[in-house]
């Protein structure tokens, strides 16, 4: 029985009134409760003599008592309701093992009941909520909230099951900190589902990845797709001797755009500065979005908008004889990388693309070729055994920015791990793994109302 106050319509005044509604205490019962303010204390003790031990199963005895406070769900009336459980802690008068009473509606090790605690996980499933905004829906501090999330995920982790075996992985690095503070992921690229995260993007940071998994997930795996990071393909090489290390399509695109691209636009803006072509150079300054952009075959094209564009661009490469050289050769590249898929084929295309960048008279074009071509070769020519792109772990960094602006403080690496885990898990595969857990605990289904 719960003592609440209700509103006497003729006298106006708060007069004690007992309610009796279902709680999720078995096998504890509800002594008393109290209302001190806004909060709504309720007390419980157990129902049931102490069990035998769990241990050998002879009688125990009562050794001494505890309190715990754990965390209700607030109620229409008292912004905090706390749930004081006494519990019992037996000593066995055969094995003289101490054994602590379970309470089933606790949540794992946190403060917080069950039924809060699934109500927290739910909201917090959605990438758009932040630990801030469900703490103060709920009343609570954010880390009991960040708390009882990481104490979920963690049991989520543990029912899920070991990864299929992937083919094809892509490893990249991705920003945590500010001073160029990096951490490292590897996911399979057909699925998308995390394989390896750790803080940090050096060689000894990839290491644990290969001690993960058995050697038939190892064996499975015929390719990776990276970026031109030595020390990532590096550890591959000692590890899987005999996997194919792919220069994707993004990152020899990225690296073109940075290096060729937009250091003939800056070039070409200061010539035209120097001789006082100030819109010129305006233009120019403003336009290295059209000049990376790909535009689609000419029959295709039915916006407006797209035509002025590539009018505008052919205007730009008239006028420019190097940033004519420069979109012309890109195009050859991209040719390379989306029709050649013969070893022989490819390695012609990209010695005869080298050859031209070297005659084009373009000192950018003419680095870029020479680097490439000196480091990494085999892995450009390896993209027509294996045309994968590690845009797609590009791609799911974007999912990481915003869990990072809603993870309250990366000081956790291992909570935040966790959430990245989750957001790339399968809706299916997360709705089931969260069921399972939920089922776990016997009193959670019992609580249907909101109500404390």
């Amino acid at each position: 029985m719960v003592t609440t106050p209700t509103k006497d319509k003729a006298m106006l005044k708060l007069c004690p009134q007992s309610i009796g509604i279902l709680l999720p205490c078995e096998p504890f019962k509800v002594k008393a409760s109290e209302i001190m303010g806004e909060e709504l204390h309720i007390r419980f003790e157990p129902s049931a003599p102490q069990g035998r031990c769990p241990h050998c199963g002879e009688e125990q005895t009562v050794h001494e008592w505890r309190e715990i406070r754990l965390d209700g769900p607030p109620t229409a009336i008292h912004s905090h309701t706390f749930w004081d459980v006494r519990y019992r802690v037996c000593r066995c008068t055969f094995c003289e093992a101490f054994n602590t009473e379970p309470i089933p509606f606790r949540f794992g090790r946190t403060h917080c009941t069950t039924y809060l605690a699934r109500k927290i996980c739910d909201d917090l499933c959605g990438q758009d909520q932040s630990i801030k905004s469900v703490s103060k829906r709920y009343g609570l501090s954010w880390d009991r909230v960040k708390g009882v999330h990481k104490e979920y995920l963690l049991s989520l982790k543990a029912l899920a099951p070991q990864p299929e075996p992937a083919e094809v992985c892509a490893v990249d690095e991705f920003a945590v900190e500010r001073n160029h503070r990096y951490a490292t992921l590897v996911i399979d690229a057909k699925t998308k589902l995390p394989l390896h995260l750790h803080k940090g993007n050096a060689a000894k940071d990839l290491e644990p990845f290969f001690s993960m998994y058995g050697k038939r997930f190892y064996d499975s795996i015929k390719a990776f797709a990276m970026d031109q990071n030595t020390s990532y393909s590096s550890v591959v090489s000692q590890h899987l001797p005999s996997c194919t290390i792919v220069c994707d399509y993004f990152h020899i695109m990225k690296n073109y755009s940075e290096q060729v691209t937009d250091c003939v636009r800056r070039r070409t803006g200061r010539q035209f500065l120097r001789l006082g072509r100030k819109e010129d150079a305006q233009r120019i300054k403003c336009s290295a979005g059209l000049l990376n952009r790909r535009f689609p075959a000419e029959d295709e094209i039915d916006d407006e908008a797209v035509w002025s564009a590539k009018l505008m661009l052919q205007t730009m490469m008239e006028e420019n004889h190097d940033l004519d050289v420069c979109i012309h050769m890109r195009e050859k590249l991209q040719y390379l990388y989306d029709n050649c898929r013969d070893v022989s084929a490819m390695r012609d295309g990209w010695i005869g693309w080298c050859d031209m960048a070297m005659q084009s008279g373009v000192p950018e074009l003419m680095q870029f070729a020479i680097r490439k071509r000196k480091l990494r070769e085999q892995e450009i020519i390896n993209h027509a055994l294996f045309p994968v792109s590690s845009g797609v772990i590009e791609g799911c960094m974007n999912k990481i920015k915003v869990l990072k602006r809603v993870s309250f403080g990366l000081t956790d690496y291992d909570y935040f791990f966790l959430r990245v885990w989750q957001a790339f898990l399968p809706p299916e595969t997360n709705r089931v793994l969260s069921d399972r857990l939920w089922n776990n605990y016997e009193c959670t289904g019992c609580a249907k109302e909101d109500a404390a």
